[in-house]
């Protein structure tokens, strides 16, 4: 049994043709293997690639549901209550469909752990994954010790096959803290998406997850170009906790940092009929929000249908990327706007009508709505400004001395 914790079972694998090779084994890997194990190919050989199998960075990841929740994990901390504050304004509104959900990396690690635990068709290995190769009928995967064939690969692996160029270069950078305190000071049952009070960045906000009155997540967040040095967080987080929250005595239990791309590189789910791409890589992050969770457990089933049944996935609607370029050059020209924007649109909206539009799946008539409710001015400059791709996404059709097709990703 191996989920994230000890040692898992090493056997030699090179000497085989995998069912299907899953290339990454964060979110995305685990999240695909959980679905994976739901369908009629839970018992077909899997092969589960990743530079370490046992020492993971502990991150946090969010999401909001209306339906069936896929993990028990998440059940353990999660608000019906949500908030955004900035120096003038306030919004906060109780969730009437959807809940928001914490789901913390080693519970997940361990949770599929257990699924898969009789399972002996499933094997690990801690490598390096260098390029994939497409020859007829079988993928090669390409480690930097050996080669590992499959008829399918589900890459997570950011950054593989390119160099995206894009127009721009924004990501969303953030150190949180888990403070634990001595005092009730915490509201338990509401947590805060955006506090734009205090951060020393034109666009930064902070985000405080309660998980009890004496113990919390709190994160500082910027839209930036560029990293800046760790102290600059940490002098705004303590700036945070003193000012804002009047929390002077506390204890930082863990600490996380991160980097999410907020980018219109057109990142492709699928590269050829046999190599599917999950998470960031796979374009299942928001460009504009960060949020990625959710709409990778969309895009494994659409992926395991498409293998498994047949089934052609879904289009995604162009408009929906059109929306995050008007947002992204606003926030990359103008990032000062960033607060009137996002309180106007959480103020005049109920959360729950964001999220469905966030999660891509609202009416052209909703969006409307929600447009009309935000200030225009920016969105039109934006329009005004728009910019030329600067990305060329194509692969390239070689073949080899036998003539068989040979697919080398870029």
């Amino acid at each position: 049994m191996w989920g994230g914790v000890g040692t898992p079972p090493f056997f030699n694998p090179t000497n085989m043709i995998y069912d299907i090779i899953l290339t990454g084994y964060g979110a995305a890997g685990l999240s695909m293997l959980h679905h994976l194990l739901q369908t009629t190919w839970e018992n077909k050989s899997i092969l589960i690639i990743d530079t370490s199998l046992t020492e993971k960075i502990k991150k946090t990841w969010c999401f909001w549901e209306d339906k069936h929740v896929p993990y028990q994990c998440a059940k353990k901390f999660y608000w019906k209550k949500l908030r955004v504050l900035g120096e003038r304004d306030n919004v906060t509104q109780s969730l009437k469909r959807n809940t928001y959900y914490h789901i913390k990396s080693e519970d997940l690690y361990q949770e599929i752990s257990l699924q898969i635990s009789d399972k002996n068709n499933i094997t690990f290995v801690a490598e390096n994954v260098k390029k994939f190769r497409e020859i007829g009928d079988k993928i090669e995967v390409i480690t930097e010790s050996t080669t590992y064939n499959g008829r399918y690969v589900v890459n997570s692996i950011p950054g593989l096959n390119r160099e995206e160029k894009t127009n721009y270069k924004l990501t969303q950078n953030f150190l949180g803290w888990k403070v634990a305190v001595n005092a009730p000071i915490f509201d338990e049952d509401t947590a805060t998406l955006m506090d734009f009070r205090g951060g020393s960045d034109p666009a930064s906000f902070f985000y405080v997850l309660p998980y009890s009155r004496y113990y919390a997540l709190v994160e500082f967040t910027r839209f930036s170009e560029k990293v800046t040095d760790i102290a600059h967080y940490e002098l705004n987080l303590k700036a945070y906790l003193k000012d804002k929250l009047g929390i002077e005595d506390y204890e930082i239990m863990e600490t996380e940092f991160g980097v999410i791309p907020m980018t219109d590189y057109p990142y492709k789910s699928k590269l050829s009929k046999r190599v599917f791409q999950l998470g960031t890589i796979g374009g299942d992050t928001k460009p504009t929000t960060g949020y990625t969770f959710k709409q990778i457990q969309k895009s494994c089933k659409d992926i395991l249908n498409e293998i498994i049944y047949k089934k052609a996935q879904p289009k995604k609607q162009k408009r929906f990327a059109f929306y995050d370029k008007l947002l992204l050059n606003i926030i990359a020209q103008k990032p000062a706007l960033t607060e009137s924007i996002m309180l106007s649109l959480f103020k005049n909206n109920r959360f729950d009508d964001i999220f469905r539009f966030l999660d891509e799946e609202s009416s052209l008539f909703q969006e409307m709505k929600i447009f009309s409710r935000l200030p225009w001015k920016p969105f039109i400059q934006s329009l005004l400004s728009k910019k030329t791709p600067l990305y060329d996404t194509s692969t390239k059709v070689n073949s080899d001395a036998t003539g068989r097709s040979i697919i080398q990703f870029p």
